[in-house]
């Protein structure tokens, strides 16, 4: 089983206790519940990484494009796809753009 999906089903990453922990730290920070459709964000924004043979390495720096696509294919918006995309400090970097509220909430779930 290669690393990105350990990361998902038993790991930092699981798939049902880091969304939970990332919408806790939502709450925190910006003092409101996310919207269903940033809920929806929140879920998907990591599932990039089933598959990947690693978390910080090339593959693993790609996994936010996978997120990003679901809710594009969801809803069309470039919000939510930037939402997904840029909570990866390397794609917001690399677009010469502000990492999103996700990646802010992300990284404080982890404290």
């Amino acid at each position: 089983m290669k690393v990105g999906t350990k990361s998902l089903l038993f790991g930092v990453h699981n798939f049902i206790w880091h969304p939970f922990t990332v919408w806790l730290a939502w709450i925190y920070l910006y003092k409101q519940l996310p919207s269903w459709k940033d809920l929806i964000c929140i879920i998907v924004h990591d599932w990039g990484y089933w598959g990947s043979p690693n978390i910080d390495g090339p593959e693993g720096e790609e996994h936010p494009r996978f997120g990003a696509r679901i809710v594009w294919r969801l809803f069309k918006s470039n919000e939510l796809f930037r939402l997904c995309l840029y909570h990866s400090r390397h794609y917001a970097k690399s677009d010469n753009a502000e990492p999103s509220k996700l990646c802010w909430a992300d990284k404080y779930s982890i404290k």
